[in-house]
């Protein structure tokens, strides 16, 4: 029973993953080309289609400031970026969108072989640059990092150090940062 369901569910994943599905390609060089790819995955490439019989043209990822795909009516949007701790490109599925945005990394194996998704938040710093740090360095110690990485809003900086926001809240906290801290 467990291999039918597997077999299944195997099936309807490569199956969504195949479709063309309606996308926006916006690049670094400021080109926005809108058309067809599939979901990303693990590529390094992707390709573009510009309509869905043409013929498609590869990008690589580091050419792709974000992409966003319609998939059954809803828009997804992807970011492609080199994190210090990782060794490779990262897929981020952006989940919340602020001063604080937080991303959901697509296809991250485990050293056990699953699929657990890594969680990142993302902000611009003065200078320009973007900060991408993952969560579970600011949840290890979430009374010191929490604190320190929210230090510009007093509020819930000292919330943090008082344990009314524990690691648990950290998507709260990021929802309450881009609310009502300026």
């Amino acid at each position: 029973m467990k291999a039918i369901i597997f077999v299944l569910f195997s099936l309807i994943v490569l199956n969504v993953t195949a479709q063309k599905h309606k996308a926006t390609f916006y690049l670094f060089d400021g080109t926005i080309k809108e058309g067809y790819t599939r979901y990303p995955g693990f590529a390094t490439n992707l390709k573009y289609w510009e309509t869905e019989d043409s013929k498609p043209e590869k990008y690589s990822v580091n050419e792709l400031d974000k992409l966003v795909i319609t998939v059954k009516g809803k828009e997804r949007t992807y970011i492609f970026r080199d994190v210090l701790e990782y060794d490779h490109t990262l897929v981020l599925e952006e989940l919340i969108v602020g001063r604080i945005s937080t991303y959901r990394s697509v296809f991250t194996k485990s050293f056990y072989g699953h699929n657990n998704p890594i969680y990142f938040l993302k902000r611009t710093l003065p200078n320009g640059y973007e900060e991408i740090v993952p969560t579970w360095l600011i949840q290890r110690k979430f009374k010191k990092t929490g604190a320190e990485y929210f230090k510009d809003c007093p509020e819930i900086s000292s919330k943090i150090k008082n344990k009314e926001y524990k690691r648990k809240d950290l998507f709260q906290v990021v929802v309450r940062y881009n609310t009502y801290c300026k």
